[in-house]
């Protein structure tokens, strides 16, 4: 990471199996306040580092037989989002002309993702 502070968005997926995808959760985490959200912690840029996505996000959905998961992981830089340009000062302060040179980011091939999936439980009859 070139920078000493960036948002990662995280989206899931299920591909169907005839190519069309159905959107189950989208979730953005600011790097330097992963660790914890009370204490902001800047990135030392040019080391490596881990960004937790430890809470849980629920959503509910039974994936159809012969689906596939998709994970998309993305610097979050949209229209609808206030933009980290990865300065360390105060995001809501920072413009383009404080961005200096393009973000840079190496997803280490050693990165994972955990999800905790649940079988469905058999319908219980209402009483």
């Amino acid at each position: 990471m070139s920078k000493r502070d960036l948002d990662v968005g995280l989206g899931l997926y299920e591909l169907l199996p005839d190519g069309q995808l159905f959107q189950l959760t989208y979730h953005t985490e600011r790097a330097s306040y992963a660790v914890d959200m009370g204490t902001r912690h800047l990135l030392t840029p040019g080391s490596e580092t881990t960004v937790p996505f430890e809470q849980d996000y629920l959503f509910n959905r039974l994936i159809s037989k012969g689906s596939r998961l998709l994970l998309t992981l993305n610097v979050n830089k949209n229209a609808f989002a206030e933009v980290n340009y990865g300065t360390g000062k105060d995001v809501s302060t920072e413009d383009v002309s404080d961005a200096g040179s393009p973000m840079e980011v190496d997803w280490l091939t050693r990165s994972y993702i955990r999800l905790h999936v649940h079988a469905p439980q058999a319908a219980r009859p209402i009483e």
